[in-house]
């Protein structure tokens, strides 16, 4: 893997990031080569909500993107059964890799197929919209990250994100402000946070930061950005 990763690099003249962790593997694998450091841009081209999904619950939490185990679906699972908020309705969308049997039994296993909805596969841009026009909060409770395209998405649509307070979606999240971060793999954190914290009210008041949020990381910001470089 570094073999390949020193190759590429080799052959440029600097390298842009997504965030430091990315550049601090950049600098060690291939030190002198200059290196810039700028957010991932939010996506501009999904399409606008139509409302087409009804809300279900005071609280609606959403899990978007292929599930991977290093994504930590299990830990936002075992969190949603610890809450003493019962009024909380979780949506997971996306493709599983290893199939959804696990993911199944645990939610079984736990009693929350009532609180649960799956939504296996491929999402089109217009569920997308509907996806994160319904949702209060996005959920990535990744173990390990060196970015998050999924975030993006919701920063586009001016959602909050509850993320892993981890290298690589520490810098994407102002906590308090546009999100809140918690310990990675910890889903009695997790679950506390959600009880305290993360209502639907706490995420309409950071809808101000999540604009000025928007403006900041604009493709025409990024490309500024490269060009400074």
């Amino acid at each position: 893997k570094n073999t390949l990763l020193r190759w590429q690099i080799s052959h440029s003249s600097r390298v842009i990031t997504h965030s430091e962790p990315l550049a601090g593997t950049v600098r060690t694998v291939a030190p002198g080569i200059p290196v810039v450091v700028s957010p991932h841009p939010l996506y501009d081209t999904f399409p606008e909500p139509k409302g087409d999904l009804r809300r279900r619950a005071a609280l609606e939490l959403l899990y978007f993107g292929i599930v991977r185990p290093y994504k930590g679906l299990d830990v936002l699972i075992d969190a949603l059964g610890k809450t003493s908020t019962k009024d909380i309705k979780l949506t997971i969308a996306g493709e599983f890799w290893g199939g959804t049997d696990e993911t199944e039994q645990q939610i079984a296993r736990l009693g929350l197929a009532d609180r649960v909805e799956l939504r296996p596969g491929f999402a089109s841009d217009a569920d997308v919209a509907e996806l994160f026009d319904r949702c209060d909060y996005l959920v990535t409770p990744y173990r390990s990250a060196t970015g998050s395209g999924v975030i993006a998405i919701a920063q586009h649509y001016k959602k909050p994100v509850i993320a892993s307070d981890i290298p690589g979606l520490q810098d994407a999240v102002l906590h308090g402000k546009t999100g809140w971060l918690v310990a990675a793999e910890d889903s009695d954190a997790l679950a506390e946070l959600i009880d305290s914290k993360a209502d639907a009210e706490a995420a309409e008041q950071m809808a101000s930061s999540l604009a000025e949020q928007r403006e900041r990381l604009s493709w025409a910001n990024f490309c500024d950005a490269m060009l400074a470089s």
